[in-house]
């Protein structure tokens, strides 16, 4: 796994999977669950994603605890070049770098695919059910319930963010619509109140 600029310009580097120094880690180090909490050193059970970040006042090493669920692990520079999306096993933080100690925000708990786009600047995530989008000051919006399940996000443009689902009780495979602002349903067959 890589860190994914996607476009935008962090102000701090990355370094994914780093192999533990012998003599261990010569900065901090920490531990994210699903509170989004820094807790003081490596210690978790499960799957999990470890990133060394440095920027120009600080160096550390988190552990990120995965949604367990099976979605995805990236790590994603957002459009606020102070934080990063790191994705471990679905579970999306938002993490701001140079606080001390680090915080993180769960955006989400089991992304099944993120996507970019410059104008504005988002970067957009999708779970089975709901998305959510980060902007230049974090979590921009966040959708209700729009697919009973399988949403994937599948193109974003000036007119708007294009996502498919899988709704077998409301007419199977359809598309929709988001508005990139608000993350309102612009367009696409909406799913009944008796589903959300």
């Amino acid at each position: 796994m890589e860190f994914d600029q996607g476009g935008f310009q962090p102000t701090y580097a990355v370094d994914v999977g780093p192999e533990s120094p012998a003599r261990g880690w010569r900065c901090a180090a920490y531990t994210f669950d699903e509170t989004g909490e820094a807790a003081p050193g490596l210690d978790a059970i499960g799957s999990t994603v470890l990133v060394r970040f440095t920027a120009a006042t600080t160096e550390w090493v988190g552990q990120f605890v995965g949604g367990g669920l099976g979605g995805t692990s990236q790590v994603l520079a957002t459009p606020d070049p102070g934080r990063c999306c790191v994705i471990a096993e679905g579970r999306a933080y938002l993490v701001d770098i140079e606080a001390m100690p680090p915080r993180a925000e769960v955006v989400m708990d089991w992304v099944r695919s993120a996507e970019t786009n410059s104008s504005p600047p988002l970067l957009v995530l999708a779970d089975g059910t709901n998305a959510a989008a980060v902007g230049p000051d974090g979590v921009w919006w966040r959708t209700e319930r729009l697919a009973i399940d399988d949403l994937t996000i599948v193109a974003i443009s000036s007119s708007g963010i294009e996502l498919k689902c899988d709704n077998p009780f409301v007419g199977g495979i359809r598309h929709i619509v988001l508005d990139l602002s608000t993350g309102q349903q612009i367009g696409g067959p909406r799913l009944p109140d008796a589903f959300r």
